[in-house]
């Protein structure tokens, strides 16, 4: 007999309803040749829920669910039932581009598929295709419209439903933008009052600048959850990870719903080998790693505290060399300065972290001037780093002044880095930005696991750009070829 997941969340909180359009959606749909599995069809209860005067009896729901189990399904029919059966506006938002175009495309099976969903399809206005914007629109005034987010791209107004896919990555700024769109409809005569917006996501990650998921799971675990209804699966803490295979199995039949369904047991388990073990119990077991800590650190606290030194070593005569990384959503830079003097340990300081959202300028200008006397930079950034360092070597710095960090460069750095601070073979001043950094930072792989290399990554409330900096600084000074102070003497015969 096949073992199949549990179809009852592991935690659950939603209010009270007069009626739901649920079943009949379930059944309804089924007649077009769509299986729900029960998971499935207890989400759609919830999402058709309503009051007795028809409104929603839940206007923001919550879904965490381990990946690959079929949540986006429920709600990808949902939003087909909205648009053409009730004649709502609905948006359809995600972070990945790839993600929106794959529901698009599922979408249109159904809508615009004359042959294989006649009755769907007669109700079809027109289909918009043009990437970016794309739009199903019906008859009846109906939509369902697909956005891929960003802090300011939502081009309408009057959606009755928003569906926020990969909510973990959701940020104030996107929900600043995006949410007011349920404000008013596309007539601007009609005010919408009674929007709903369903989020759909995993848990957080150590990288993640995702912001109102977290919160939404937050509140609903206090016991203080507001009009949020929340549903997961996911185990409460962090397993060990020499659990046994029994109990791994027992976990994941747990917290995978479409185990024996639509996910194998074998895939699951394949990547137990091919992850950290925290990323696996995330994206495996639904884990919800604490905000205040439960992620494994990149260093620890008091091996950089004993790093500690009052008076640090003077420039003069040593050599120096800048590390820079533009963190990867491009809103802040961080630049470090190491010190090497023969006969005792390297030292690092921050000398500054600070916006880039309008421009990396002031970190060009900071370098600039340093060529004379400063051995070498070292940035890391996929493709701010090369910019920069095409516009210093255009205006007169020293080819091997600017260095533009390679992943294995980056590999490399992180490595000798942790080594450096756990031999106490650096110091640095008490410097309450770089320390929070260093000591707060996570611990996460860089390129496959096979390659074995870990570095730095963010954690809830802990930006690793100036750690990442401080490494490429020690890197950079350690091994650049360049010393401004040696002079250069022409021999002639």
């Amino acid at each position: 007999m096949v073992r199949l997941g549990d179809q009852t969340p592991t935690f659950e909180t939603y209010g009270g309803w007069d009626h739901t359009d649920g079943p009949e959606m379930v059944s309804t749909f089924e007649q077009y040749g769509y299986h729900f599995i029960p998971w499935q069809a207890h989400k759609l209860e919830l999402y058709g829920a309503r009051n007795a005067d028809n409104s929603f009896a839940a206007t923001n729901i919550g879904d965490s669910t381990p990946r690959r189990n079929g949540k986006s399904f429920p709600a990808r029919l949902y939003a087909a039932w909205e648009s053409a059966v009730e004649g709502n506006g609905v948006l359809y938002s995600a972070h990945h581009g790839s993600v929106v175009s794959e529901m698009f495309k599922d979408l249109c099976k159904l809508f615009d598929d004359p042959i294989t969903q006649p009755d769907w399809a007669n109700q079809t206005d027109y289909v918009y295709r043009q990437p970016g914007r794309e739009g199903i629109y019906l008859n009846n005034g109906g939509f369902i419209e697909f956005n891929t987010r960003t802090n300011g791209n939502s081009r309408g107004v009057g959606y009755k439903v928003i569906i926020i896919d990969e909510a973990q990555e959701f940020t104030d700024a996107q929900a600043d933008s995006l949410l007011p769109t349920t404000a008013a409809s596309s007539s601007l005569d009609l005010v919408v009052e009674d929007p709903q917006i369903i989020y759909i996501g995993t848990p957080i990650y150590p990288e993640c600048h995702g912001t109102v998921f977290s919160r939404m799971h937050d509140a609903a675990h206090s016991g203080e959850p507001g009009d949020t209804w929340w549903s997961e699966f996911a185990t409460e803490k962090l397993p060990p990870k020499d659990i046994s295979d029994n109990d791994l199995l027992d976990l994941l039949y747990r917290m995978n719903p479409g185990l024996g369904y639509k996910v194998s047991i074998k895939a699951l388990l394949s990547y137990r080998d091919k992850m950290s073990w925290e990323g696996f119990c995330r994206e495996c077991l639904g884990w919800w790693m604490p905000t205040t800590g439960g992620y494994e650190h990149a260093i620890e606290e008091a091996s950089w505290n004993a790093c500690a030194i009052d008076d640090a070593p003077s420039p003069e005569g040593a050599k120096v060399a800048y590390g820079v990384k533009f963190a990867p959503d491009g809103t802040h830079a961080a630049v470090c300065v190491a010190v090497k003097r023969d006969g005792i340990p390297v030292h690092v300081e921050l000398v500054k972290c600070a916006d880039t959202t309008h421009g990396a300028g002031w970190v060009s200008r900071l370098l600039a001037p340093m060529a004379g006397s400063v051995c070498c930079y070292l940035a890391d950034g996929r493709g701010t780093a090369e910019n920069m360092e095409q516009q210093l070597r255009a205006s007169g710095s020293p080819r091997l002044y600017c260095r533009t960090a390679t992943t294995k460069d980056v590999i490399q750095a992180d490595a000798r880095f942790m080594d450096l601070v756990s031999a106490r073979g650096l110091t640095h001043y008490s410097q309450p930005e770089l320390t929070a950094s260093v000591v707060g930072s996570a611990r996460r792989m860089i390129g496959s696991k096979q390659n074995g290399a870990f570095g730095f990554g963010d954690a809830p409330n802990v930006d690793s750009a100036p750690v990442e900096a401080a490494a490429l600084a020690v890197h950079a000074v350690m091994t650049t070829l360049r010393d401004p102070h040696k002079v250069q003497r022409v021999v002639s015969f």
